[in-house]
């Protein structure tokens, strides 16, 4: 390339900001969900989907696993830019190094034992703790946090994509004409006699006389 490689910022700011958002708004919803059927199980949307009442100890496990699971599949939505993240494959060394996180993360979720790290008492989720009833839902917990974070991944991936297409359309942050040659937004550019390559024109000159030329 005659010239580096230019990031406009301002679009990789926002696009980061939308994919992050979203991910924080599932979130707190899984959050609140949790919360909400300890509260009132029978009107809660766990009791409707037919999941075991929520506690603290397993709402620890529960966010621990759906940020882990989350955070990566919005690397997945982010790396395809203006296309579905299905678009093309990833690189070898990115899929296995996902699966073999992932795969770790949803073992300890579902199988850390009874215990108080930072003196907070936390339960797999394929685990019972004390007192509560013996639902086979529960054991169910961990592919029901999987299925809600690829709902939302799906939802993140297609806000993705309309955002780049409302930043296309009405070229917000100059994204339509920031690399382009003739825009603003890139130097001058002249051309040296018996020189295919242009370069930028300099700032200052040196005169004749040993001055310099502003």
């Amino acid at each position: 390339q005659p010239r580096p490689q230019k990031w406009n910022l301002p679009v990789l700011f926002f696009i980061a900001a939308v994919l992050a958002g979203v991910a924080c708004v599932s979130s707190l919803m899984l959050l609140w969900m949790t919360l909400d059927s300890i509260k009132q199980y029978e009107d809660s949307w766990f009791y409707k989907m037919g999941l075991p009442p929520a506690d603290y100890p397993h709402i620890i496990t529960t966010i621990y696993l759906k940020v882990s699971i989350s955070d990566f599949l919005t690397l997945f939505a982010a790396r395809t830019q203006t296309k579905p993240f299905f678009a093309y494959g990833p690189s070898a060394i990115l899929f296995f190094g996902a699966v073999g996180s992932l795969l770790l993360s949803t073992l300890v979720a579902s199988l850390w034992p009874s215990s108080s790290p930072d003196d907070m008492l936390t339960i797999g989720l394929a685990r019972l703790s004390d007192g509560q009833p013996d639902m086979p839902s529960q054991r169910m917990m961990p592919l029901f946090v999987w299925l809600y974070c690829v709902v939302w991944w799906f939802l993140q991936d297609w806000i993705k994509c309309g955002c780049y297409v409302v930043l296309e359309r009405f070229d917000l942050f100059n994204y339509r004409t920031f690399m382009d040659p003739d825009g603003p937004a890139v130097a001058p550019r002249t051309q040296r006699a018996g020189d295919q390559n242009s370069i930028a024109e300099p700032l200052m000159t040196p005169s004749k006389k040993g001055h310099i030329n502003r």
